[in-house]
């Protein structure tokens, strides 16, 4: 079945070629992106990646327009899906970028879009029946600014440490901000256990703002456990009772190993409980 995206509200081939050489997110990678996890037809938790939209877009000086809201591109979202023949789980990734022209200054701010949606084969937000086992990626490490927040259409560091895993065989890699901490993973969010309690890198700390680190925050928090958003240095997990990811693709996936330590998961597997009954 030939599959479709839709370009600026227009439903166009996926193979035809979309935009000319001087698109500014081909350029410069400038623009945001969000990927957006689909249940069953449901499109989850689109009012939180709408919200990321604008408010990194407001922050890039990208112009949205009045009818870019949640309830426009649930509509758009559920006609790309139609005509893609997906009817169950998908994958869909919104790119806005900032319309071509110019160089590096550009000469219009208005806002250009692209959406795709791919089939998943897999049913909800189900937690991986084997942990991952994760390491520290060594070779660069990520800046400490305001822009370390967004999810921009540049991502080599997220490329080069995704190549690290590959290459030595790992599940994923944890990436660490310019002070030693831990940012997060390649395409992920990162959470830390012990005794009980919850820890995430904070913001202040290089991560990106994730729509499913702030679901989970909220999740945990109404079930009376303390979260701590801080600064977490690599030798912090090998004290940990156990160690977990989430992204708003996958939900939450729990790691098994790190190094030689090896770890359980009784504190995800309760909080991807509570994801599912939220996503249903």
């Amino acid at each position: 079945m030939q599959q479709f995206i839709l370009y600026n509200g227009e439903l166009i081939p996926a193979d035809k070629p979309v935009f000319s050489v001087k698109n500014r997110s081909f350029r410069y990678g400038d623009g945001i992106f969000e990927s957006v996890r689909v249940i069953k037809n449901n499109i989850c938790f689109l009012n939180n990646h709408v919200e990321r939209l604008m408010r990194d877009a407001t922050f890039l000086n990208i112009q949205l327009p009045a009818f870019f809201t949640a309830e426009f591109l649930s509509i758009q979202i559920k006609e790309l899906l139609k005509k893609n023949g997906i009817l169950a789980d998908a994958r869909v990734r919104v790119t806005l970028f900032r319309k071509e022209g110019g160089f590096y200054a550009p000469i219009d701010n208005s806002m250009e879009y692209l959406i795709e949606a791919n089939a998943l084969y897999t049913d909800g937000f189900n937690l991986n029946k084997t942990g991952l086992i994760i390491d520290i990626y060594e070779k660069f490490r990520k800046p400490l600014n305001l822009l370390s927040n967004l999810k921009t259409n540049n991502a080599l560091l997220f490329v080069l440490s995704s190549m690290d895993k590959i290459e030595k065989n790992l599940d994923d890699c944890l990436i660490l901000n310019e002070l030693g901490n831990i940012a997060e993973a390649t395409s992920s969010n990162f959470f830390l256990v012990s005794s009980g309690k919850i820890y995430t890198p904070s913001l202040e700390e290089g991560c990106v703002a994730g729509t499913m680190r702030k679901t989970i925050i909220e999740l945990a928090l109404s079930q009376g456990r303390k979260v701590y958003e801080c600064a977490i240095s690599p030798d912090d997990l090998l004290n940990a009772d156990e160690l977990f990811l989430t992204n708003a693709i996958n939900g939450i996936s729990w790691i098994a190993g790190f190094g030689k330590k090896r770890y359980f998961h009784p504190v995800a597997s309760k909080l991807n409980q509570l994801l599912i009954n939220l996503s249903s």
